[in-house]
């Protein structure tokens, strides 16, 4: 019996620990009220539908003074469900920015200097995921996988690494976003100090010259167009040698002794 009572009270450490790690929501940012929403719906996974109350309870636990007035002023039969509480929280701190400003806004979009292609990535991901959430919300088609794709790879600050991923896609024109994502960031990993904006040295070293460094990655780069778009180069047309006048080899018409002769013979 005491076997059970233990197993029954880890349970609810558990699930009472998910419903800890939900981000607070304030209602100022439209991206973090979409990710609230989702890690809600995650946490009542572990909460039974019948118990309204506790799942209701989870969202007043993480919300910040403005949306807690906002739920007040809503009739309660509203502020007693659940959903329609997450319903009222998206409505009014979700987003409301039309698609064509989101999607203007994923298209403004470039790689920093600092920034790690993995980080990129994942930037732009994100911001393509709210404008398909935005479009579905309001009944539209969402715009297809290869408009983020082909937006990631034209963004680049590596010239060299886009014009990569773009033969790329001429080999195999179906890739999804995400096998190209990985595909850059493979590449990334190769080349020495791709990722020094995100993981700082352990240890002190001698600082490595700006020549030094450059020259690294230029053999990488190097290296890796060798082996992965190498082509057979093509064989150099030699020219000939021959006379024009009298086709034998070592001179050419204007020095021909056989077309001075003929010449001669004619004047």
């Amino acid at each position: 019996m005491e076997g059970v009572v233990e197993a029954a009270m880890r349970v609810v450490v558990v699930e009472r620990e998910r419903e800890r790690r939900i981000s607070r929501l304030y209602g100022e940012d439209p991206l973090a009220c979409q990710e609230f929403v989702e890690e809600v719906r995650r946490a009542w996974s572990s909460i039974s539908a019948s118990d309204s109350q506790r799942r209701l309870d989870l969202i007043l636990d993480n919300v910040g003074p403005a949306i807690k007035d906002e739920l007040r002023s809503q009739p309660a039969e509203v502020a007693s469900d659940p959903e329609k509480v997450l319903g009222i929280i998206t409505s009014v701190f979700g987003e409301r920015r039309a698609p064509a400003q989101l999607l203007q806004q994923l298209f403004g979009h470039q790689q920093l200097i600092p920034e790690t292609v993995r980080a990129y990535a994942n930037r732009c991901q994100k911001a393509y995921q709210t404008l398909v959430r935005r479009q579905e919300a309001l009944g539209e088609t969402p715009y297809p996988d290869r408009l983020l794709r082909d937006h990631f790879i034209g963004s680049l600050k590596d010239r060299t690494l886009c014009r990569f991923l773009r033969h790329s896609l001429t080999q195999s024109p179906q890739q999804s976003f995400l096998q190209i994502r990985e595909t850059a960031i493979g590449w990334a990993d190769d080349l020495p100090g791709e990722e020094a904006a995100d993981v700082a040295p352990v240890t002190a070293s001698v600082p490595e010259s700006p020549r030094d460094s450059t020259e690294k990655i230029l053999a990488a780069i190097l290296e890796k167009l060798d082996a992965l778009a190498s082509r057979p180069q093509r064989e150099s047309v030699k020219r000939s040698s021959a006379c024009y006048g009298c086709g034998a080899q070592g001179h050419f018409k204007k020095d021909c002794p056989k077309v001075k002769r003929s010449r001669r013979s004619e004047n």
